[in-house]
């Protein structure tokens, strides 16, 4: 049985929640009413993982079928996933089975506080799943491809027994290498206080998120040494990642001028020449969509044949990406 997709919210103060937590969800002196708490969503309501699945028909001594969570990334919510007709949350269950589960967090957290609380709701969700439960699924949408890799890690130092249901991990337009518009509000934040006319900025600037700060560095930089190898690697786990960009034909190797609208080629796939890879590339696991702008691959039918081709086992797709062009 194909589980119902998630129905499409109504835009509201969602957004406008989103968009604060992006900026300011880690300020102590912002109410925790105005912002998003991480959690899973149906209908545009925060529910319990027992809502959530039997929203999406779960019950009982159903047939054994996977799990799919999706991660939205910085000032957006979880309708990113339902755009349109073609939103993943959509295209993906109906053609692969999954039963898609929407996650809503707070931005503005760090990477860390976000991943243990994800951490204990997938424990507490495959809990409630019970013996029908397969595989679990990540996909993670720019930051929220962070935060995805962020929790594989976390479920490991927990010794957790989710470890073991993990089947695929799936990055969409992650910044790994960081992304350029938030490096440059890290070089403004941090540049000579006496800039005429930047003051007000920089101030502005120096109270953003954490998740915002983090997708200027991705998995680089001393305050997260160790995190540059994706850690379900050990695990066997399969993992993708998909770029977008704005050029009209894909390159034969991940460049670092050609990028979606805010993330760069490269810093997707993980690569450069200079600091090597992280993986993605030099095992046929990276795809780079042209014509295709940064906010728009959660909701592309390229993107949906991507990871079907990928899931169904056959093969790396076509595209940037394949170990021979680093030898190019």
């Amino acid at each position: 049985m194909i589980a119902p997709p998630p129905p499409r919210a109504p835009w509201s103060a969602s957004l406008g929640q989103v968009a604060l937590a992006s900026l300011a969800g880690h300020l102590e002196r912002v109410p925790e009413r105005w912002l998003p708490q991480l959690s899973l969503r149906w209908a545009g309501e925060d529910v319990s993982p027992r809502q959530a699945l039997a929203s999406a028909g779960w019950h009982p001594g159903r047939q054994r079928a996977d799990l799919a969570l999706y991660l939205h990334g910085l000032f957006i919510d979880e309708s990113n996933w339902l755009w349109g007709e073609q939103g993943l949350a959509q295209t993906l269950p109906q053609q692969l089975g999954w039963t898609p589960l929407l996650v809503r967090y707070n931005a503005g957290l760090s990477l860390e506080e976000n991943a243990a609380s994800l951490a204990a709701l997938i424990e507490e969700l495959v809990a409630e799943a019970g013996p029908s439960c397969g595989e679990v699924h990540l996909l993670g949408h720019s930051l929220g491809g962070l935060l995805v890799h962020a929790v594989v890690r976390a479920l490991l130092e927990r010794g957790s027994d989710v470890v073991d249901r993990i089947g695929m991990v799936l990055y969409l337009a992650t910044p790994f290498y960081g992304a350029p518009l938030a490096q440059a509000m890290e070089s403004l934040a941090g540049g000579p206080s006496d800039a005429e006319g930047a003051s007000w900025l920089r101030g502005l600037l120096e109270i953003r998120g954490q998740g915002l700060r983090r997708a200027g560095v991705g998995v680089r930089g001393q305050a997260l040494a160790g995190w540059a190898a994706p850690s379900e690697l050990s695990l066997g786990v399969r993992s993708y990642s998909v770029a977008g960009s704005l050029w009209p034909v894909a390159s034969a190797r991940p460049e670092g001028r050609r990028h979606d609208g805010l993330v760069t080629v490269a810093s997707a796939a993980g690569w450069s020449p200079e600091e090597g890879g992280m993986g993605f590339v030099e095992r046929g696991q990276f795809t780079e969509i042209p014509r295709l702008a940064h906010q728009f691959l959660p909701a592309s039918t390229r993107v949906r044949d991507v990871i079907v081709r990928f899931a169904e086992g056959r093969g790396a797709v076509v595209g940037a990406g394949r170990a021979s062009a680093l030898r190019g």
